[in-house]
């Protein structure tokens, strides 16, 4: 087996390469660190600019506007794109907000605050490029399709299953639907609306004509 040559010198450039790594790897932690300082600055900045006065000017919120702004902007430079969500966005608007409404104190309220907490506690799954918009462009969607069929359905005559299936579909939609309470009280309405036995025999009882809109105009399309 041959021997290796020992060369001091390749030795040297080696270690030396190790601290230069080193070396560059803990200055871009300083500066990662100011970054974030700065980062934070620009909030506070932007926060003491809205929150912390009675009266503000037009100056006061182009200010305080342009520093959530870059605040944003500095997020995205510092961890990437994927960490922004909806309440980063939802920022952006608090000058327009100020405008028609006044300082924050005036319209900040319960519901406000609600609206913002939902928007940051949103989970995005790492989904990106336009992923989250188009999930609810297209929830809004079938909720609007849903509606339209389930008003349609109310057209139809009030013993028919047409008309049967929109009442189940408006129980389902109601505010307390989601919870074990609302869950109970869904089925106990269905129990008490028909059992399967009393729906077919109703069904099959009736005459076909039970299963047309009443009249044609009084029944709206369905696009």
């Amino acid at each position: 087996m041959p021997m290796k040559s020992y060369d001091p010198e390749s030795r040297v450039r080696v270690v030396q390469d190790k601290l230069a790594i080193s070396e560059a790897k803990k200055q871009e932690k300083l500066q990662l660190a100011a970054a974030k300082q700065t980062e934070k600055a620009k909030l506070v900045a932007a926060r003491k600019a809205k929150a912390t006065q009675a009266k503000l000017s037009d100056n006061n919120i182009e200010q305080a506007s342009y520093w959530i702004r870059e605040y944003g902007k500095e997020l995205i430079t510092l961890y990437g794109s994927a960490v922004i969500k909806p309440n980063h966005y939802y920022a952006t608007h608090v000058g327009a907000c100020s405008c028609n409404f006044g300082p924050l104190h005036d319209f900040w309220t319960f519901l406000y605050e609600q609206l913002n907490k939902v928007l940051k506690s949103f989970k995005m799954n790492n989904h990106a490029n336009g992923e989250l918009e188009t999930t609810f462009f297209h929830e809004f969607q079938r909720t609007c399709e849903v509606g339209r069929l389930t008003y349609a359905l109310q057209h139809y005559p009030p013993r028919s299953l047409p008309f049967l299936a929109s009442k189940v579909m408006l129980k389902t939609s109601k505010e307390e639907q989601g919870t074990v309470t609302g869950l109970v009280m869904l089925c106990e309405g269905l129990d008490n609306m028909s059992n399967d036995e009393y729906m077919f025999q109703n069904l099959l009882s009736s005459s076909p004509d039970n299963l047309l809109p009443a009249s044609p105009s009084s029944s709206p399309l369905l696009l």
